[in-house]
């Protein structure tokens, strides 16, 4: 077994993801374990807990894709859409991935000094059935002086 990848470790030692049990996967993507205290009335996992991992999966694809180029930078998620597909119970697991190429996002960070792009997650329970889908758009600015 590997170890989590950093993006995952820093993102779910947050405040709110720590609090709820998100935990990072040993493929570098996000669980929140079966919890009752998370689930609704209906019996499935809450959709603000499902929410909450999905947006933190997304900020993990970020950090672990735009690493280096995120450097003298501040990411924040702008919006998000979530759709939920199926009842979730039990542990789901969330992983994200870019809409466009790394290279693409990081030229235009260097050249406007910000920008904006999309990343998608999918949470799925461990039978492999997606339960929701979600689009982040996150917004990133340089710091300093222009930025």
């Amino acid at each position: 077994m590997t170890d989590p990848d950093p993006a995952s470790t820093l993102v779910s030692a947050l405040p709110f993801p720590k609090h709820i049990g998100i935990k990072p996967n040993e493929d570098g993507a996000l669980v929140l374990a079966e919890n009752q205290s998370l689930y609704n009335h209906l019996g499935t996992l809450h959709a603000g807990a499902l929410f909450t991992l999905g947006e933190s999966a997304s900020g993990a694809t970020v950090l672990r894709q735009l690493g280096q180029a995120l450097a003298g930078a501040t990411p924040v998620a702008k919006s998000a859409t979530i759709e939920y597909r199926k009842p979730a119970r039990g542990r789901i697991r969330a992983g994200g991935s870019l809409d466009e190429a790394v290279e693409e996002i990081a030229a235009r960070l260097q050249r406007d000094r910000k920008t904006t792009f999309d990343v998608r997650v999918t949470l799925q329970d461990d039978a492999g059935v997606e339960v929701a889908a979600m689009k982040v758009t996150w917004y990133v600015r340089a710091d300093g002086p222009g930025g």
